[in-house]
């Protein structure tokens, strides 16, 4: 719908329209690298310290986890070790008692004793693993408790860190979008402006190619050259035609059958008489003295006034004094019309004939 070629208020609405959506392309560009410089690197850093804060805090509840696994698997080994050091004392303190002979009793009691210190020695064992395995769980609950004071504080940094961000990129698009009201507010004010009854104006002034209509083409007969109809025959072909005649040139060419071939189709039509030479045509021949040629088209204002396409030749009779002459219009052979047509016409719209 909008092409190069427009002109007027128009063409200066759209040219705004163009600038400021250029304009506001820049500002859209900036706006986003602002948002790249200020919001997104900062926010890719943030993460990453985040991230190593709660690997290494991790990595220390993770390592006292693995200890306190590893007490409670030595604790249960340790029980296990104990429980069967006391199954076999009391099995040798059996045998003890319900031995047979004195030479049983010395044996069994010997083995007695040494499942009583094996059994003792598997309890202070088992007790002291039990004392590991406390001190291990209670460094790990202190572990993990630092541990989720440390969460607490980064969830608490990241809470506050993401809404000064978003509270930044509000900003950021808030301040583009009055730029950006603004720019459009120069396209309101140019289009407020724009008036198309000017534009149109603007078109007719700077391409319009004149204020008359050209003229209609007159004939030329071959044999005698262009003739002037009688102005009862004009106004009789303008209402035949149809037309205003506003529309059609003052002058028309029209031209009569010549003598000659008249003669010659008589001729043609009685065969049994004999045939004549036509009479010479009488020779016409004006003065070449002063002859014009019209270098323009130019239509008569009035009944004293000449009209004459361009390329007519025209006989000077007399010369006004305000740049205008009478003269008579000739044929394309220098001979005059029959009648002859005479009037006054502008001497700048003809030029000096030479043969």
């Amino acid at each position: 719908m909008v092409s190069k070629n427009e002109l007027g208020t128009l063409r200066r609405s759209w040219d705004v329209l163009r600038t400021e959506t250029e304009n506001a392309g820049y500002l859209h560009i900036k706006a986003a690298a602002q948002i790249s410089n200020e919001i997104e690197k900062t926010t890719r850093d943030f993460k990453l310290s985040q991230k190593t804060a709660r690997k290494k805090t991790e990595e220390l509840v993770k390592n006292r986890h693995a200890t306190k696994l590893s007490a409670f698997e030595h604790m249960q080994k340790s029980r296990k070790t104990y429980e069967t050091k006391c199954r076999e004392f009391d099995t040798a303190e059996k045998e003890f008692k319900t031995a047979p002979t004195s030479k049983d009793v010395d044996k069994l009691k010997a083995k007695m004793k040494r499942s009583q210190e094996a059994s003792e020695a598997a309890d202070v064992a088992y007790q002291l693993s039990l004392t590991q395995l406390e001190e291990s769980r209670r460094q790990w609950e202190g572990e993990m408790e630092t541990c989720c004071k440390h969460f607490y504080d980064l969830e608490k940094e990241r809470i506050l860190y993401l809404r000064q961000s978003m509270w930044a990129f509000a900003n950021i698009m808030s301040s583009l979008a009055v730029q950006d009201d603004e720019l459009q507010e120069k396209v309101r004010c140019s289009l407020e402006e724009c008036d198309w009854g000017k534009d149109l104006e603007e078109f007719v002034r700077t391409r319009r190619v004149g204020s008359q209509r050209p003229a209609m083409i007159g004939y030329i007969n071959f044999y005698t050259g262009p003739r002037a109809l009688p102005a009862a025959a004009v106004h009789s072909a303008n209402l035949n035609s149809g037309l205003s005649p506003d529309y059609l040139p003052t002058l028309q060419r029209s031209t009569k059958p010549t003598s000659t071939l008249l003669q010659q189709l008589h001729q043609q039509a009685q065969p049994h008489q004999q045939a004549q030479p036509p009479p010479p045509p009488q020779s016409r021949m004006v003065s070449l003295d002063f002859i014009v040629v019209a270098r323009y088209t130019y239509q008569a204002q009035g009944d004293q006034e000449l009209s004459f396409n361009e390329g007519d030749f025209i006989r000077v009779l007399d010369n006004d004094a305000n740049d205008w002459r009478r003269g008579e219009l000739l044929t394309q052979d220098l001979t005059s019309f029959d009648p002859p047509i005479k009037g006054m016409f502008p001497a700048q719209y003809t030029t000096r004939y030479s043969t």
